[in-house]
């Protein structure tokens, strides 16, 4: 005969962690469209704004917040098939509007402004990935992921914007990369001091915040037997499902082996560290 099975309180760690990581959350998916909405103009812009995802961001609300969610009206210049690329379908467009309507000057709106400028579709994807690097070069893999087009259009895009002398290639060993002139394009699109906003791969990026969520989410109140241990082990295959789209935020993690509580210490600094992007 067994006396009753003991069971001990989550790591403490992990508790914060959760309650740290929804707050963070909340507030980001608010200030991201707060900074494309012209109802910011009077103050409650993020002084250190950076481009929203249209699709991304739309696809990351929907999953976490629902259909309630208030939006700006920026209808006119979403792009159905890129949503769709993303994951997302139709009926994603059913979340909630508002009257609010966009700033497209703000440094937030940019990829508003480019589909104002260039059109709905792969060549305004291209152009916004293409500003966002401060003119450095970026090779093809990247650009096709951050534009979350096809790569025949990108291949495409690239090649009618070079005959026009507005791309340029930059070869590199075993990689072709292009680049673009910002300044050239600072007068036409009116960029604050000249720069564009900087590009952040949030395709890729908040997928892997959407795996780290669900993971935190799921978490039990208490363990018993064995339950730490798989719990381990279930951390270990999140860490490796979403370390490549974390590794410009958060590097190699270098303490998964631990184990105990200098395992989770490991974990939370690395999520905490991942999530950095959200926090600005």
């Amino acid at each position: 005969m067994t006396g009753p099975e003991i069971r001990v309180p989550l790591p403490l760690d992990l508790v914060s962690l959760k309650r740290d990581v929804l707050e963070l959350v909340e507030k980001f998916v608010q200030r991201q469209w707060a900074d494309v909405s012209s109802s910011s103009l009077e103050g409650g812009r993020s002084r250190d704004c950076r481009a929203i995802d249209p699709e991304a961001l739309l696809l990351f609300t929907r999953r976490h917040f629902g259909s309630d969610f208030p939006l700006p009206d920026f209808g006119q210049f979403l792009n159905s098939q890129r949503l769709r690329n993303l994951g997302g379908q139709e009926d994603g467009l059913s979340l909630s509007r508002t009257e609010v309507g966009l700033d497209l000057f703000a440094p937030a709106s940019f990829a508003f402004l480019l589909r104002a400028v260039l059109g709905i579709g792969a060549r305004a994807e291209v152009v916004r990935v293409l500003m966002g690097t401060g003119g450095q070069s970026i090779g093809l893999r990247r650009l096709t992921e951050g534009a979350a087009v096809s790569r025949r259009q990108v291949r495409r895009v690239l090649s009618d914007l070079q005959e026009l002398g507005l791309v340029h290639p930059d070869e590199f060993p075993h990689e072709k990369r292009f680049y673009i002139e910002v300044a050239r394009w600072s007068d036409l699109l009116k960029l604050r001091n000249g720069a564009a906003p900087e590009f952040v791969p949030w395709p890729a990026y908040l997928p892997a915040c959407t795996e780290v969520i669900e993971w935190l989410n799921g978490l039990p109140e208490t363990l018993g037997g064995i339950e730490g241990y798989q719990l381990i082990l279930s951390a270990r295959d999140l860490v490796a499902t979403v370390q490549a789209p974390f590794w410009p935020a958060a590097g190699r993690p270098h303490w998964e082996l631990s184990t105990g509580e200098e395992f989770w210490v490991g974990f939370s600094d690395y999520v905490r560290l991942a999530l950095s992007w959200l926090d600005y």
